[in-house]
């Protein structure tokens, strides 16, 4: 009856999380304000062509989109989320919103083995605060609201990491074929899943007390199954392309962050060309600017829980320390130092995948170590124990504080809002999602004029572009494929070649930024 009764509590639990955070987020969604984003928009586009026979070139949005002698945009992201996207277009119809509320689900079904993570290592109180803390950070709802695709990475990141850990408890082996199934559909949904797979290894074969045998076993289980979940992506990326790890962000990279333009690679990057005009110190420097920019960016919580996970090192790895903070750490670690280096990692939301097990680490410490000190009475216990409350405390009333403001600061000020607002008008709430799409061409051009250039599709006019120059100031774009006439007041001043394709730098005259 006991165990029923506990059986009962937490499914009630996990009920209410999913349900209140689901009703939650559904409220957040603004039907007034589409973001016309490059990403969500690049997903909208490839569901419609799902169950389509055509291929998939968007010549209205060509830069981003189309160049023939690169593999299509649906090499850009890996297929599950636009996959996932397609059916329920299929099913429910074309409406963009459909995707959203899909995502919502999704965001709502991934708090759930935050809690019971939690509720195994140190109880609800644990798991229901790492739960509070991700419902509540502001990219984690952007992303959701957006139709971006981190919240199915975490989905998938997260169930995978319960299973992992249900294994290493049970010793069920089909929780191990699970979690590296869930590891597979990680890395389809986003190529940092790989990072799951490899801290997984770690996992399983440093932390396990059984003979070795038995560990590079389970360890060959977890690659196995791994392998066959993504080889009929990896398979068609070899037929098409010869190259299995193929996709469109190969082939241009970031070398220097806060650069405005992109630098196209006339290979794969790699460490190597990098090293060919960098020094390990601007190596280790870009790390620490990133490291910088990122954090304050991603939200108030992320840092303050870094103020616990300090606490733990400084005060409690030896008493506190769980081998399974190992993996939460080294995921974040490894999955930070991933991104950093993935040449479009500049904006903060790219790094909030890895932050529900940063969360879970600091809440599990935190509520270990609050019934330790309660228990065991000294002057310095009780320091200890101020301590880390001024830690908690920071970290839930930054999700209180000034949190309207920052919501509002997030939304309504992002770029493509307020664009969206002046060239196209608020979007009825029945918006089908080929007209939601059709706003992207007035959103592509803007997309750069931010960083000092802009990229405008082929098709825009001649009044278009200097219509832009004129509002936001762009001083200079590029285009691998605009064959038309140069728009007014600018003058071609680079051009080179990629493969079979020229690519060429305008700059407007009177104005600075070129490069």
């Amino acid at each position: 009856m006991i165990i029923a009764s506990a059986k009962f509590r937490v499914c009630f639990i996990v009920v209410a999380i999913a349900a209140i955070s689901f009703l939650y987020y559904s409220m957040l969604i603004d039907y007034r304000a589409i973001d016309a984003n490059g990403d969500n928009m690049y997903h909208a586009y490839m569901a419609r062509t799902v169950f389509s026979k055509q291929p998939f070139y968007i010549p209205l949005i060509n830069y981003f989109y189309r160049n023939d002698s690169l593999p299509h945009a649906g090499y850009d992201f890996p297929p599950l989320f636009s996959l996932l996207l397609g059916i329920i277009y299929k099913i429910f119809g074309e409406n963009y919103y459909y995707g959203i509320y899909f995502n919502a689900f999704v965001a709502s079904a991934s708090l759930i083995p935050l809690f019971l993570i939690g509720r195994r290592l140190s109880g609800n109180t644990a798991g229901l605060i790492a739960s509070l803390a991700l419902s509540l950070n502001l990219f984690w709802l952007f992303s959701i609201t957006k139709g971006l695709l981190e919240p199915l990475f975490v989905f998938c990141a997260m169930w995978a990491t319960y299973f992992l850990f249900l294994y290493g408890e049970k010793e069920r082996r089909s929780a191990l074929i699970i979690s590296a199934f869930l590891s597979g559909l990680a890395y389809l949904a986003r190529y940092n899943g790989l990072v799951l797979v490899f801290v997984a290894l770690i996992y399983l074969l440093t932390t396990r007390e059984k003979h070795i045998k038995e560990r590079l076993k389970e360890s060959g289980i977890l690659i196995a199954v791994f392998v066959l979940t993504v080889f009929p992506w990896l398979l068609r990326n070899y037929v098409e392309f010869h190259d299995p790890f193929m996709y469109v962000g190969k082939y241009f990279m970031w070398l220097e962050l806060g650069v405005p333009g992109h630098a196209v690679c006339k290979e794969v990057p790699s460490f190597r060309l990098y090293f060919d005009t960098h020094t390990v110190f601007d190596f280790v420097k870009r790390f620490f600017d990133s490291a910088r920019s990122s954090f304050p960016e991603l939200n108030r919580t992320s840092n303050y829980f870094l103020l616990i996970v300090l606490h733990q090192a400084v005060f409690g790895v030896r008493r506190f320390f769980n081998r399974k903070f190992l993996f939460f750490y080294l995921f974040v670690f490894f999955g930070y130092l991933f991104v950093m280096l993935h040449p479009f990692a500049l904006d903060p939301r790219h790094f909030l995948p890895f932050y529900p097990l940063l969360y879970l680490g600091g809440s599990v410490y935190a509520c270990r170590s609050v019934s330790y000190y309660l228990m065991q009475r000294s002057l310095f216990n009780y320091l200890k124990l101020t301590i880390l409350l001024v830690c908690i405390v920071f970290s839930l009333t930054s999700l209180v504080g000034q949190y309207r403001k920052d919501f509002d600061m997030l939304y309504r000020s992002y770029p493509f809002s307020r664009m969206a607002e002046e060239l196209g008008g608020w979007v009825s709430r029945y918006t089908n999602t080929e007209d939601v799409i059709m706003m992207q061409y007035a959103m592509v051009p803007l997309y750069y004029s931010g960083r000092g250039s802009v990229t405008a599709p082929a098709l825009a006019s001649q009044e278009d572009i200097d219509n832009l120059v004129d509002r936001y100031g762009v001083t200079y774009f590029a285009d691998l494929f605009y064959d038309g006439p140069l728009p007014s007041g600018f003058l071609e001043v680079q051009r080179f070649r990629y493969k079979d394709q020229v690519i060429k730098v305008f700059h407007k005259e009177g104005k600075s930024g070129a490069n």
